[in-house]
C-alpha cells in the first residue's frame, strides 16, 4: 500500500530525520485550524473556551497521525521511542497535554463526532483550561489516521 504525504508531513519527516525545527508553514497552519474548528465548536457548546493552533501541538499530532498510517496501527504509541511524551517532547512542548487517536473517519467533523460519543475522549476533548491544539491525519490507502493534541 502506498502512503501519501502532504508538504506538512514531508516538513515533519524532515525534522525528526535531522532534529533540525521548522516553522509550522502558513498553509498546515490553515488547515490545522480549520480542522479544530468542528472541535471548537463542540468545546463552545459546552461551555468551553476554543483553543487555538500551537506549532509543536500540530508537528506532535502530524508525527502521531503519519506513524500510524504508516504501521496501518491505531494506538498512542507507536514503535519504540514514539510515546506520546516522547513525541511532545521532540516537538518541543513542555505543558501538560492529552491526545486522541481514531482511524477510518472521514472528516475532522466525524471523527470529533465519534470521540464525543466515547466518555475518555469526551473527557479530554471538554477539560477545562486548555488553550492549545494540533489535529492531524495521514492515509494509509483509503484508511485516514487522525490525532488531536490539547495542551495547557
Amino acid at each position: 500500500m502506498k502512503l501519501f504525504y502532504s508538504l506538512p508531513a514531508l516538513a515533519l519527516a524532515f525534522v525528526l530525520a535531522t532534529g533540525v525545527q521548522l516553522a509550522l508553514p502558513d498553509a498546515a497552519q490553515a488547515q490545522s485550524a480549520s480542522s479544530l474548528s468542528s472541535i471548537n465548536q463542540i468545546r463552545k457548546s459546552k461551555g468551553r473556551r476554543a483553543v487555538v493552533v500551537h506549532p509543536a501541538l500540530q508537528r506532535a499530532a502530524k508525527e502521531q497521525a503519519v506513524l500510524m498510517a504508516r504501521h496501518g496501527k491505531m494506538s498512542h504509541s507507536v514503535g519504540r521511542g514514539n510515546s506520546f511524551g516522547a513525541r511532545l517532547r521532540r516537538a518541543g512542548f513542555s505543558g501538560r497535554a492529552v491526545e486522541n487517536v481514531g482511524y477510518g473517519y472521514k472528516s475532522p467533523g466525524s471523527v470529533a463526532k465519534a470521540w464525543m460519543g466515547s466518555r475518555g475522549h469526551r473527557r479530554n476533548m471538554m477539560q477545562r483550561g486548555l488553550r492549545y491544539g494540533g489535529f492531524a491525519s495521514a492515509r494509509r490507502g483509503k484508511t485516514v489516521y487522525w490525532a488531536l493534541i490539547l495542551g495547557k
